[in-house]
């Protein structure tokens, strides 16, 4: 009897230890499978219909998308049709770089579903890679081998020159063009953009090489358009986090009047003169006067971190004010899980230029017990970051770094 029970114990984690894998890479290809999108173009030969030609990315909920250029070059009408049927017959090319082969698309739709921009580094050699793309009306999921390097173009015959591109072990589909490049954890890191004369089709062009390219189309929603990049997954600690309600009572947001500050638009100086935004975190973080707090975890609820900052007196003192309404913020603190662990990312973000102020992460079971925990650790990074500005004799201010 005690035989028979430890066989069928051996059996079932066997069945489970073959089949999770299988369905871990099932749930990741389906997040981001509602940002492929199909697109067709008709040309000035075939003025009859549309044709087929290939697939999209959703890389911003105002309707902007990345495909591969020489789908959609000399084209002289562009449709896109999204992952739920929707179907635009006036996409627009907005912008384009024909030496990596990357287009920029744009529908005039909002709240259209997208995917995160990963960013990638030589660490990430050997993870896994799977290309998901749209064919014939379905979601295709395509394993494509570990990831072999991150290296130059040149290295292909027939890629092209002077950019980096993420190369796999097995060649993609003809079909695959303008689809993306996951990871084991989902992210989306590469568009598949192959040039049509390169001899091999087994690499990518790496997304956050390109985010300079989507940040120069304006955003037709500034409280949701702007690129955001995915955090960094860790492979430690990779258990599963049970819920846990909070032990302390949640304090309803008070209205906070937010600090009206008059602005000018920046212009350049004279002929042959640009401008340049500011992007020195800490100059920024002084700058700013409002702060939103966002979460991305069902666990771990916003308002939950925001009772705990309200307690620490540095916010006082910083005259750093709280507010409801995104579109109003200076600053924006997004809290993030990574999936099956006990880790909670946290990031800072400037609005305005899109520079990263500060980040950090904690280990907890949800916002309950990791609130407190979270708080401390985002008035430590804070104050490092504002210890380090520095301003010039004829700069008046009326703080002084936090040392």
């Amino acid at each position: 009897m005690r035989f028979r029970s430890a066989f069928i114990t051996l059996l079932l984690s066997l069945l489970l230890f073959i089949g999770f894998p299988v369905l871990a890479q099932d749930l990741v290809s389906k997040r981001v499978a509602p940002a492929i999108a199909t697109i067709s173009v008709r040309s000035s030969g075939n003025a009859g219909r549309f044709e087929v030609v290939g697939s999209g990315i959703m890389v911003r909920a105002d309707g902007v998308l990345l495909t591969a250029y020489n789908l959609v070059q000399g084209a002289r009408e562009i449709q896109v049709q999204l992952a739920n049927g929707e179907i635009y017959d006036h996409a627009e090319l907005v912008a384009s770089d024909e030496r990596r082969n990357v287009a920029v698309l744009r529908i005039y739709a909002t709240a259209t579903p997208f995917t995160l921009v990963a960013m990638m580094d030589e660490s990430d050699i050997g993870t896994e890679t799977h290309a998901v793309y749209n064919t014939g009306g379905r979601t295709m999921d395509e394993a494509v081998g570990a990831l072999s390097s991150i290296s130059l173009a040149d290295e292909i015959p027939g890629a092209g020159t002077g950019f980096r591109v993420l190369k796999f072990n097995a060649p993609v589909r003809a079909e695959a063009a303008g689809g993306v490049l996951i990871d084991a954890y989902g992210r989306a890191i590469g568009l598949i953009a192959p040039q049509p004369q390169a001899e091999t089709r087994n690499y990518a062009i790496p997304l956050h090489n390109v985010v300079g390219l989507l940040r120069s189309v304006p955003t037709a929603q500034t409280a949701s358009s702007a690129i955001v990049l995915a955090p960094i997954p860790r492979e430690l600690n990779r258990a599963v986090p049970v819920f846990q309600q909070s032990t302390t009572q949640l304090a309803p947001m008070p209205q906070v009047a937010v600090p009206e500050r008059p602005t000018s638009p920046l212009m350049p100086a004279g002929p042959g003169s640009a401008v340049v935004r500011d992007a020195d975190q800490a100059k920024l973080l002084v700058n700013s006067k409002t702060l939103f707090v966002n979460s991305r975890s069902d666990i771990f609820k916003p308002v939950q971190l925001l009772n705990e900052l309200r307690k620490k007196q540095e916010f006082t003192s910083w005259n750093l004010s709280f507010v409801e309404e995104r579109e109003v913020a200076d600053l924006i603190l997004e809290i993030d899980h990574v999936p099956l662990t006990w880790e909670f990312d946290f990031s800072i973000r400037h609005q305005r230029t899109g520079v990263v102020v500060a980040t950090g992460k904690i280990y907890a079971w949800g916002g309950g017990d990791g609130a407190q925990l979270m708080a401390s650790r985002v008035v430590e990074k804070l104050m490092r970051v504002r210890a380090s500005a520095k301003f010039d004799n004829k700069t008046e201010t009326s703080e002084k770094p936090v040392r």
